[in-house]
């Protein structure tokens, strides 16, 4: 057992997640114990993201995204009805972004414990070859990983 953040548990999962669903070359052991890892995580990510959620939903507001992933103003979507591509998705609303970004500190900064244990780095590298995991996901792993 393991005690993580909410935060920790909430971005390794989906970094663990990006792993295995690339299939990346990595050793048998190492991806067996990345799947036992996110197998025991996606439990607790299920849960804090829905806390999550809840949380954007009780605004009640949306914001539309264009085709590309860019945000649009509601007359730009309004000129744009039925265009493809164009979403409608919940959203914090702009005046109440400080006031989640406190919730979400709070909340994220709070520990519980995960039924996991470190995977050893030699089981994730093979010998002779660049690693499959970059720095930017070793970072956020932190000590899931053990060297």
């Amino acid at each position: 057992m393991m005690k993580l953040t909410v935060q920790k548990v909430f971005d390794a999962t989906q970094v663990l997640a990006a792993i295995i669903n690339e299939k990346r070359p990595l050793p048998t052991k190492g991806v067996y114990r990345l799947f036992r890892m996110h197998a025991k995580m996606f439990p607790e990510f299920t849960t804090i993201n829905d806390q999550r959620t809840a949380k954007v939903l009780s605004y009640g507001h949306k914001q539309f995204v264009g085709p590309h992933g860019a945000v649009i103003t509601a007359e730009e979507a309004e000129l744009n009805k039925g265009a493809a591509g164009l979403t409608a998705q919940d959203a914090v609303p702009e005046d109440k972004m400080e006031e989640f970004m406190a919730w979400w500190a709070d909340f994220a900064s709070a520990e519980i414990e995960v039924a996991v244990e470190p995977i050893p780095i030699e089981q994730l590298c093979i010998d002779g070859q660049e690693s499959s995991i970059s720095f930017a996901e070793f970072a956020v792993l932190g000590d899931l990983v053990e060297g």
